[in-house]
């Protein structure tokens, strides 16, 4: 497996840029996931702020095959984000719960990466993902027309409400 660790201590420069290749294997390695394929490139510059604290800045770029909700084909994602966190070195375990800061300890010399890359690809994903119009698989969009039931024809035609006899004897005594 690729080894996504950056040395936070020892580089000479404040600034650092690291090129990095995701794929649907590694995606997918933690838990499944729906990517079926694809490939993404990762820049990640990583800038010293001070002894104790980083930002990284992560520009993703490349694209993902995942399900069409509609026909469930295969279909290409463009992944085009941007995601920035502050990484401080501080007490002794991690904290990510300040969105955009992550604390880790203090004694840490390599942190992994890989697992930001990761949720910020997947975090591009939308939600629902399908085929422009008309570029479905043909064989099941007919298939899901001939199983659409038409809303007016499903419905019984209207009655009349039958109305209680109690209240059309008090309605006689309101006229």
């Amino acid at each position: 497996m690729t080894s996504f660790n950056l040395e936070l201590r020892g580089y000479v420069s404040n600034k650092e840029t690291f090129e990095f290749h995701l794929d649907a294997d590694y995606i997918n390695s933690i838990e499944q996931t729906e990517v079926r394929g694809g490939s993404v490139d990762v820049t990640l510059t990583m800038t010293r702020k001070s002894e104790d604290l980083f930002a990284l800045d992560m520009v993703c770029a490349g694209q993902l095959t995942v399900g069409c909700d509609r026909c469930l084909d295969d279909m290409t994602l463009p992944v085009n984000t941007q995601y920035q966190v502050t990484v401080k070195m501080q007490g002794e375990e991690f904290d990510d719960s300040t969105d955009g800061v992550l604390v880790v300890p203090e004694g840490l010399t390599r942190l992994d990466v890989g697992p930001l890359m990761r949720d910020t690809v997947l975090l591009s994903i939308p939600l629902v993902h399908s085929h422009p119009e008309g570029q479905c698989n043909p064989q099941m969009s007919q298939l899901l027309e001939s199983m659409i039931v038409d809303s007016d024809e499903s419905r019984e035609p209207e009655q009349e409400p039958a109305t209680d006899p109690r209240w059309d004897a008090l309605r006689e005594l309101k006229d």
